[in-house]
């Protein structure tokens, strides 16, 4: 270390022997912070090495400066004013220091004075805080500028998952302080989330297996009131081995709003739009039915009748499927699960399809071998099986092939996402119904499932379509799914929960219906269309039944009352005046608890078919319905 003789000198005098002021210079040289002492003419007297690579300057060429030769922020005149004194300085500040190349940094000085040997000398301790001072002020803009934008900031810490830092519109979105949601996490303004089930949403992001995350979810106010966000969740690593998630989250409420109003709008403008269609479809069956019976008046033979009455059965049933799904689609219509042989189900659809289909139009089958059994409302998925068939059809107006296949598939197969949970049966048929139409274009492919959604003109609508087969095929606890390619046909595929174990020999609803059937029953009959009236005393008369007639529920429960003991058997419509068929079977089993009634109904205004199911009713039958119906739902209940 080069010390000039003078200034050891003077030093000497301040700070004692040569070999305590070498020690006081090694001290000083091993800082990290720049030192310097300044005497009373505010001239440098001493300074370490790392003062002097601060300012620039050789060590000996700061002996040369006085405070204001660095000191960038205080002319010569402000040092003397605010510096008179040095004995009596004790002050932290921050200031501007010039270096020898002119460049001006800033310094964080601490300065203590002292009277040494009659000498006033001031100690500082200069620091460089330019770079922090500059990451603060590049935080405070920062955060100057996240708190102008529109969209909130939530960031979190993923092992505490503590919120770390939130902006000015998050804390407004949800109603609580930057302090109050230091001390909570994401889960707590979330009603949807747990922390285990949160813990899980963000699985994906710590083990790397995506970048970022997009999702909506319902943030919970302070006040207890709900908000549809939108939220991109990244995880940021903002230092070595220190990571942050981010989410940016933008209130969609009035977007969920106007889209909600939209839908409506366009789903009454559908309506509207299929309505022509459906009283299109309404008014063909309508002149097959009058056009064939007026035939049947008309036939030479029995022979020729009865092929005009199964046309007329046809036209009667397709009227009888499009209500059905209109009622199942708008939600007033019951789901009345029993258990069945899929397969019969199939082949029944297809003896409808074989009197519906052009002839240019041919039908394979390929079905598993064996009885597999469903639970599930049968109509629905008839309707379903229908249309489908109904639908390749009309895939293919020059001809083509039709091709149902069953398949028996274990938990091993795949399934569709939406079947893949823990509480799954342990086996799935699969039902594939296949054609070699034109196809779906790659465009129409995602929507076709979407309610009201068609790519046929309005005078071939055939009312909700896929929409309501997927609808149906949901409701019945399974999934469909369609692969196809514009030019090379289409293929929907229907995944459907079987029943373990079952046997068709135990199973009720397989039974041969005359069985338990012998005797002659004497059945109230309660509906208030003449017509109806008329044509189930025929079915009834031809079963060998005697049958007692009332025109509503008012009326049959007085005929009960009387005639209790006498009446094996009650079959009434829902809906009549004066006493609708609900209040009549109330009053009924009041009467008498075990009181055997079949409610038949097209409609079923307030869904009461399952309720009046729980309360007793021993079956529902769905107008309209063929003798053969009638006759197995009969011997069912009396058994």
């Amino acid at each position: 270390m080069s010390i000039n003789q003078a200034k050891k000198t003077t030093l000497n005098s301040i700070f004692g022997s040569e070999g305590e002021l070498t020690l006081l210079y090694a001290m000083m040289d091993q800082l990290s912070d720049g030192i310097c002492i300044i005497n009373q003419d505010y001239k440098i007297v001493e300074a370490n090495q790392t003062y002097a690579q601060m300012l620039g300057y050789e060590r000996d060429e700061l002996l040369n400066l006085y405070i204001w030769d660095w000191e960038a922020k205080f002319s010569k005149e402000d040092v003397f004013k605010h510096f008179a004194d040095f004995s009596a300085i004790k002050t932290n500040f921050t200031s501007l220091h010039r270096r020898k190349n002119g460049e001006i940094y800033v310094a964080d000085i601490t300065v203590a004075g002292a009277q040494i040997s009659g000498q006033s000398m001031a100690f500082c301790i200069v620091r460089d805080v330019t770079e922090s001072q500059n990451t603060a002020n590049e935080l405070k803009e920062f955060k100057t500028i996240i708190d102008q934008i529109s969209d909130c900031v939530f960031t979190f810490d993923p092992d505490s998952l503590r919120f770390v830092y939130t902006n000015r519109w998050a804390e407004q979105q949800i109603g609580y302080s930057s302090a109050e949601l230091s001390q909570m996490h994401p889960f707590d303004i979330k009603p949807q989330y747990v922390e285990g089930k949160f813990r899980q949403l963000i699985d994906p992001l710590l083990n790397h297996q995506t970048q970022f995350l997009s999702f909506e979810t319902i943030h919970r106010h302070k006040n207890g009131s709900e908000i549809h966000v939108s939220v991109n969740l990244q995880l940021i690593e903002i230092a070595s081995s220190k990571k942050r998630f981010v989410a940016i989250v933008r209130d969609i409420s009035e977007q969920k709003s106007r889209e909600k109003h939209m839908m409506q709008m366009q789903k009454m403008e559908a309506i509207g739009r299929l309505a022509g269609g459906i009283a299109h479809d309404f008014n063909n069956q309508l002149a097959s039915i009058t056009g064939f019976a007026e035939l049947i008046e008309l036939a030479d033979n029995l022979a020729e009748a009865r092929n005009y009455a199964k046309k007329v059965m046809v036209a009667a049933e397709r009227s009888s499927e499009l209500t059905k799904q209109l009622l199942t689609f708008s939600r007033k219509d019951n789901l009345l699960l029993e258990t069945f042989d899929i397969h019969q189900l199939i082949i029944k659809a297809l003896e409808i399809l074989a009197f519906s289909l052009n002839k240019n139009v041919d039908i394979k089958t390929h079905l598993a071998s064996g009885q597999l059994m469903v639970h599930g409302d049968k109509t629905l998925l008839l309707n379903a099986l229908i249309n489908l068939g109904l639908n390749a059809a009309e895939a293919m107006p020059q001809g083509g092939s039709v091709t149902i296949t069953s398949q028996f598939l274990d938990t091993t197969d795949s399934l569709p996402v939406e079947l893949l949970s823990e509480q799954r049966p342990n086996s799935f048929l699969l039902i594939q119904v296949k054609d070699t139409g034109h196809g779906i274009s790659a465009d129409n492919l995602p929507r076709i499932f979407e309610p009201f959604f068609t790519t046929k003109p309005l005078s071939h609508s055939a009312g909700l379509g896929l929409a309501s087969v997927q609808g149906a095929i949901k409701q019945n606890g399974g999934a469909i799914t369609v692969e196809s390619q514009f030019g090379e046909g289409t293929s929907f595929t229907i995944y459907l929960p079987l029943i373990q174990g079952s046997d068709a020999t135990t199973n009720p609803y397989l039974q041969d219906a005359n069985q338990d059937n012998g005797r002659p029953l004497t059945i109230l009959l309660v509906d208030d269309e003449v017509l109806i009236r008329e044509m189930c005393e025929k079915f009834l008369s031809m079963l060998g039944h005697k049958i007692i007639l009332a025109s509503d529920g008012l009326e049959a429960f007085k005929l009960y009352k009387n005639n209790a003991q006498q009446i094996d058997l009650v079959l009434m419509d829902m809906l009549m005046p004066n006493m609708d068929g609900k209040e009549a079977f109330r009053l009924m089993k009041s009467i008498n608890p075990s009181v055997k009634v079949i409610i038949s109904s097209g409609f079923s205004a307030e869904n009461t078919a399952s309720a009046l199911l729980a309360e007793g009713v021993k079956c529902f039958i769905r107008k309209p319905y063929k003798l053969a119906e009638l006759k197995e739902n009969i011997a069912r209940v009396m058994r």
